[in-house]
């Protein structure tokens, strides 16, 4: 387990992180205007590194409005902040699984399917369908996997 100590004017308090990225990432947001370690974590909640990466790569400003506290004004700083900033995910960035996942959920989103839904169907689908390259292939595979 991974700790980050956060020290305010009135408070002492420790998050803790199941691997290196999620605590990476949660420096570099709180490192961030605007983000303090409660929308830190809201935002990570909501979407892991690896998919924070591909929606800040991507300038996802629709996606980053889905997470609760980030509006229009605070997603448009967060991508501009962000870009370049966030570590490298873990084993589905090295395969290039970030941006095919990033891809199906954003294809997903817009089909009119909530993000958290959209998310989970992609992964699942990019897990089971793993050496598939094909955007429309995969797509389709989380399509089954909303079912």
């Amino acid at each position: 387990m991974l700790v980050h100590t956060h020290l305010s004017q009135d408070a002492l308090r420790l998050y803790a992180f199941a691997d290196p990225a999620e605590r990476e990432t949660f420096e570099v947001l709180i490192g961030t205007t605007g983000v303090g370690p409660k929308l830190a974590l809201a935002i990570l909640s909501t979407v892991g590194p690896d998919e924070l990466a591909g929606i800040v790569g991507r300038a996802d400003k629709l996606a980053l409005t889905r997470i609760p506290g980030v509006g229009a004004k605070k997603a448009e700083r967060l991508l501009v902040e962000l870009k370049g900033r966030l570590p490298e995910g873990g084993a589905a960035s090295a395969a290039g699984g970030t941006s095919l996942t990033s891809d199906v959920v954003s294809a997903l989103v817009n089909l009119g399917f909530a993000l958290d839904v959209a998310e989970k169907a992609a992964r699942a689908a990019v897990e089971k369908n793993g050496g598939e390259q094909e955007i429309a292939t995969l797509v389709k595979a989380a399509l089954r996997e909303t079912r």
